[in-house]
């Protein structure tokens, strides 16, 4: 492989602190592995590959990197086989130190566990034991203070605790506890953050640290407004400018004298005194520009004015004595933590626990020690450790964080040199949540030379050699404008933009591949989400759609395999996505992480035990006894509850099985509760996996799940539920009560997880992941989708920031007021501009996952004043995006717009014509972007007719028997009348507003009440079921794949749609080099090519059907796979209804041609039937929407306006029927 300059220099240098920056796409990976190789093969000083610590994000990254390592030593070894080195590496590559950075800690722990005094026995709890842990001990904690009453605690509980729950006051300590945990030293980080509110004096306060980031904070804004006065002002005296600068002069020099202001109360003073003036301007001069310098007066003024009334508007003696207020508050809650802490500790201790952070907290302690002045220095282990390894390798060094980097700082120069190696990105830094810290890999950026021989030296991989011309240049284009050190702490502009380094086939004719930006008008995100499936459908036509380049091959037509949705969040968004490409026939992956315990089947479940634990709960009961699993209704449980009054519904149902009325009611409830006992008896000696496989045999629950719609899916999901219960099994707590509390836990801390998914993720599938997931990954084709989606605004009451400063709400018992602190409002704004930066990171992340094709989409409810907001930017001259314009961007999509709108690209849909002459830097570069707006159809939106008709009808009643409720002679009979009342158009209630053929001929043969039916009489059936088998039991067996009938017969629809019609002779060989040259183009997936037999095939195309069609085809009037979409009234297509209703059908046509001026349909049918009769019985109904489609849609074409005829063919049985 050619390596570029820098590359090769990343690979050669030796015995330094090297620091690569390696942006998106410049193979960062591969030049990694390539180093490796060669300080292990260097035949003058060579390192043995175990002598190279090799740090990791992921355990898939560490298996690939050392799998890459041991491809290349084997193919060393097979070039020279005599190479005892090679020989020597490949025996020490499995004992290689590649690992993540939690590996290497666990290793570091179990080898030096006696340094710390640690149990060697201990185990790495699973995440929801150690919250469950936690919690335990927060709710012993409160309950004691609580009845010791002690009054500081009380005072504080009054203030911030919402009950007497305490719940309130353990989520405060909860939060102090995760910040602290994150640190080095936690218990002194809490008490150097408690230290903060030790101040005597206002003018101590005014000087203090967070104080003066507070004013810097707010001297970025005015610096903000200053820029755009200055952009006002150059524009005033240009040529023919208003010359208004004895207006904007005044404002300029006063907000340049207060960003010098040092305290609090001088900025605050000056900003009371900024001068009020007038923009007038000369008489004769342009117009359009003094309205630009009014405009940006006006604004300026209105900020300035904001940030007066908002960051100000507290006097220093309000601000100190909030401080003062709040010191007990904080004191206590530190207290109650550093308690806390100790309990938590000696509870892990005790069960011989330990989590990833205690991990690495020892690993940190057990690698460093502190000297005499306190501070942190390698012991003696680490100084012995540091001589194994010759060189540290950190990847994605932008991700770590302070433990991590002591840890591995305190092993480094073991053999007397610099050798720590760190490669990353800062641009892709998006794990904050994680503690990753940023500034770390800043810190060196800025610190490090570009001299190759100094001690420290940083090398920029910029060349990106995954995509396209057109991804790189819009990527630069809009991140050349929007990251900057200011926000990001890093020049994106100088030297860390991209730089094209791939080579691609050139585009077909007509196909740019150039970034779209596109607004989607809309009511609600289904409509975005929308448009993506209709855009998906267009790009992946075989004929007109996109086209790719295959690597080492010629250009393709793009599959769904190459295209990913890309969310910011995919909690409420991910299924709206799923469902539309799901409805458009789209295939769709997505790993959901919402809605498990919401399914039916595990509710059931999880009721069942409840009311095993403990049957004296009345709603799990009534669930219980109600489901498919006992099958009783409310009719039924009415009838138990008014025959016993008594206060459980236990106890009724206990009551009524020995005394009831009906007998056989009684002798069912019996029978349950016999069941329910036996279960019972079970829970002592049982664990809860087995109680929930004897619950599923011996009521046959499993059965009946099998059979429901989705009943693959709906088995997973229970197996996810026995594997839940096999993880907790293996948990300090035992007993199936903790179990219930387990679960309850789980979904009391939004850790839900999502339905499990019969879908492979490596099909031929359209897929949907978070943009974190995606990180590390490319794609051909992306979709940065809910662009205009916005993230919650931090509301807790205790917060911190980056610089270790904690701030509470200030609240006076006896004045019942709440007020938030100046410190609080502080850590709010710094962690709003790290938020921000982190944003841009993420958009930075999303947008180079794109190899071809970029679609960046956001929902707009009205373009026009979207439209607007966007192009009014351009009278904004900035050479960069100003502070206050990037702190102040509320959505993605707004960063975008605002940069876009500067641009000749968004000339397409601006409405100020005149703005595009005003000189605004961006203007006329090329950005490689096409901006469109996509506008909704006039079709129904939101509610339901269903919704609609019930809001109208209750809200008429009430407001009717309220006024008759007012007269005094109004009488019972009139109030009578009026509840008897009944809908007049009742019927058009259950009328749909959309449907599809098929569900049309389901309604007409009342399929649905059949499937329904037929689902409940498998209930009771035996059926025989693979053994469900837990992951930790099942070994590595491949197990046999296979297409549903459904899906088979989607394979064979797709081979008609593709069947080449200029064939010379279909036979077995030319069919099969037919079908192979369709999967081979990814045009259909090689398990659904397997099920088509090729005779079906070979005997369709003997058929009088396949030779006229044929004919069609030379005259070029052969149409398949025909989508439409049309409005008809309801009567014409429900026989039963005689509503006129319009109705929006949609269908997609197997295949039609024109024959003698007169369409005739075809409809490929794979059912197994006896008869062609069977068929025509079961879809005339579909065939005759075919016909009335085609009739209406080319109604007024001249000639053709009828359908002559409609076939049937039946692969299964080999002929065709005319539906007369």
């Amino acid at each position: 492989m050619k390596w570029t300059d820098k590359q090769q220099k990343v690979i050669d240098t030796r015995d330094r602190n090297i620091l690569v920056s390696a942006a998106a796409g410049s193979g960062k990976t591969a030049v990694l592995v390539e180093r490796i190789i060669k300080m292990i093969t260097d035949e003058e000083n060579p390192t043995d590959v175990n002598q190279l610590l090799v740090v990791t994000f992921t355990r898939a990254a560490a298996s690939e990197m050392k799998e890459r390592i041991r491809e290349a030593l084997e193919k060393m070894e097979e070039d020279n086989p005599n190479d005892l080195n090679v020989q020597k590496q490949l025996s020490l590559i499995h004992n290689a130190n590649i690992s993540t950075i939690d590996s290497f800690c666990a290793r570091v722990v179990k080898d030096n566990f006696d340094k710390i005094d640690l149990d060697p026995n201990f185990r790495i709890a699973d995440e929801n034991e150690i919250e469950m842990l936690q919690s335990d001990i927060v709710e012993e904690m409160l309950e004691e203070y609580y009845l010791a009453a002690d009054d500081e605690f009380m005072e504080l509980a009054e203030k911030y605790s919402t009950g007497k729950t305490g719940d309130s006051i353990g989520e405060l300590i909860l939060r102090m506890y995760k910040f602290a945990s994150g640190q080095i030293e936690p218990e002194k980080w809490i008490k150097e953050a408690i230290s903060v509110y030790d101040v005597s004096s206002k003018e101590e306060m005014e000087q203090s640290k967070w104080m003066q980031g507070y004013l810097e904070l707010q001297k970025n804004r005015l610096e903000g407004i200053l820029s755009q006065l200055n952009i006002a002002l150059t524009i005033s005296e240009s040529e023919d400018g208003p010359k208004c600068a004895k207006a904007l002069t005044p404002i300029i020099d006063k907000l340049q004298e207060i960003t010098e202001s040092r305290t609090y109360s001088a900025m605050q003073s000056e900003l009371q005194n900024i001068p009020s003036t007038r923009v007038s301007g000369k008489k004769d001069c342009n117009e359009r520009k003094k309205e630009q310098v009014k405009a940006i007066k006006n604004d300026a003024t209105k900020a300035i004015k904001d940030l007066t009334a908002k960051q100000f508007n507290l006097t220093l003696n309000q601000v100190f004595e909030s401080i003062c207020e709040t010191k007990s508050s904080v004191e206590y809650i530190g207290k109650l933590t550093l308690e806390f802490m100790k309990r938590l500790k000696e509870q892990k201790e005790e069960k011989g626990i330990m989590d990833f952070n205690d991990q690495a907290f020892f690993a940190l302690h057990i690698l460093n020690e502190y000297d005499k002045d306190g501070n942190l220095v390698p012991s003696e282990t680490a100084k012995n450790m540091a001589t194994q390894f010759k060189e540290i390798m950190i990847d994605e060094y932008q991700d770590s964080n302070i433990i991590q980097e002591a840890i591995l700082s305190a092993i480094t120069k073991g053999f007397g040199i610099n050798n720590m190696f760190m490669v990353g990105d800062v641009k892709q830094s998006i794990y904050r949540f994680r503690n990753a810290e940023p500034k770390l890999f800043l810190e060196k950026y800025n610190s490090f030379s570009d001299d190759p021989s100094a001690d420290s030296v940083k090398i920029v991989l910029d060349k990106n050699f995954r995509s396209r011309r057109e991804v790189i240049e819009s990527v630069n284009f809009l991140f050349d404008f929007v990251m900057h050190e200011k926000v990001g702490g890093i020049d994106y502009k100088n030297g860390n933009g991209l730089v094209l380094g791939a080579d691609y086939d050139k585009p077909p004719a007509g196909q740019d591949n150039s970034t779209e930006f596109v607004m989607v008008e809309g009511g609600d995100k289904s409509d975005e989400a929308a448009y993506v499936a209709r855009k998906i459908k267009e790009i992946t036509n075989p004929e007109t759609g996109l086209k790719i380049t295959e690597k080492g091959k010629d250009m393709r037509p793009v599959r769904y395999g190459d295209i990913v949705i890309l969310l910011r969040s995919m909690k409420d968004n991910s299924d709206i996505y799923r469902e539309q490409l799901e409805n458009n026939g789209i295939p769709v992956f997505s790993e959901s992480k919402t809605g498990y315990y919401k399914t039916m089947e595990v509710m059931t479940i999880t009721n069942m035990l409840s009311i095993i634990d403990n049957p004296r709960q009345d709603i799990p009961l009534a669930a219980v006894l109600t489901s498919p699993m006992f099958g009783f209704d409310s009719n039924q449980l009415a009838i138990i509850k008014t025959e016993n009054v008594c206060e459980s519904f236990y106890d009724c149902v206990e009551q009524y099985s020995l005394s009831g009325s009906d007998v056989e009611l009684r002798t069912r409830l019996t029978e349950f509760l016999n069941t329910l006992t036996k279960f019972r008896n079970m829970v002592p000696y049982t664990t809860v996996y087995d109680l929930i496989n004897t619950l599923l045999d011996e009521t046959g629950y499993a059965f009946y799940i099998r059979s429901m719609p989705g009943g693959k899916k709906r088995l997973l999901n229970i197996q996810a539920l026995k594997e839940k219960a096999v993880a907790y099994d293996e948990t300090s707590y035992k007993g199936l009560f903790n179990f219930l509390r387990y679960i309850e836990k789980i979904q009391y801390l939004a850790k839900d997880d999502g339905e499990a998914s019969t879908v492979n993720e490596n099909d031929n599938i359209v897929r949907i992941m978070s943009i974190h997931k995606s990180k590390g990954l490319q794609f051909p084709v992306v979709f940065l989708c809910n662009t205009n989606g916005t993230s919650k605004n931090e509301a807790n009451q205790l917060v911190s920031g980056a610089d270790g400063n904690i701030g509470i709400d200030c609240i006076n018992n006896k004045l019942k007021t709440k007020q938030t602190p100046l410190l609080k409002t502080y850590i709010r704004m710094s962690n709003k501009e790290e938020d921000v930066a982190e944003t841009l990171r993420i958009l930075y992340v999303a947008l180079t996952r794109a190899k071809e094709k970029l679609y960046i989409t956001g929902l707009v409810k009205n373009a026009e004043k979207q439209i607007g907001e966007f192009e009014s930017q351009i009278y904004d001259n900035s050479e960069l995006m100003l502070y206050n314009d990037v702190i102040g961007a509320k959505t993605i999509m707004e960063l975008i717009g605002k940069t876009i709108g500067r641009n000749k690209a968004f000339d397409c849909v601006r409405t100020d014509k005149d703005a595009t002459e005003c000189g605004n830097p961006l203007y006329d570069k090329d950005s490689f972007i096409k901006v469109k707006v996509e506008e909704q159809p006039d079709v129904i939106l939101g509610l339901a007719a269903e919704d609609i008709t019930d809001s109208i009808k209750k809200e008429t009643m009430l407001m009717e028997m309220k006024q008759l409720a007012n007269k005094e002679n109004a009488s019972i009979e009139k109030l009578f009348q009026r509840f008897q009342f009944q809908y007049p158009y009742i019927e058009d209630i259950t009328l749909h507003s959309k449907a599809s053929v098929t569900e049309i001929k389901k309604q007409s043969q009342g399929m649905e009440q059949e499937e329904e039916q037929d689902a409940f009489q498998a209930f009771g059936e035996e059926v025989e079921l693979p053994e469900i088998i837990p992951d930790f039991e099942k070994e590595d067996i491949d197990e046999p794949q296979y297409l549903t009938g459904a899906m088979r017969g989607t394979a064979y629809h797709r081979i008609f749609e593709l069947l080449d019609m200029e064939l010379e002779e279909y036979n077995q060989e030319t069919v099969k080099k037919m079908i192979d040259g369709f999967v081979d183009a990814g045009l259909i997936d090689r398990m659904g090519a397997a099920s088509v037999m090729r005779k079906d095939i070979i005997d369709f195309t003997k058929s009088d059907l396949f030779r006229r069609m044929k004919k069609a085809y030379a005259n070029n009037q052969l149409y398949r796979e025909q989508n439409f979409l049309m409005g008809v009234p309801a009567c014409e297509i429900n026989s039963n209804t005689t509503s006129k209703e319009t109705m929006i059908i949609q269908g997609i046509i197997d295949l039609c041609f024109v024959e003698n001026d007169k369409y005739v349909i075809v409809d490929y049918k794979t059912d197994k039937v006896d008869t062609m009769e069977e068929l025509v019985e079961r879809y005339h109904v579909q065939l005759e929407c075919y016909k009335l489609a085609i009739e209406q849609i080319l109604g007024s074409e001249p000639g053709v306006n009828k359908v002559s005829e409609m076939i049937i063919y039946s692969v299964h049985l080999g002929q065709q029927i005319t539906i007369k």
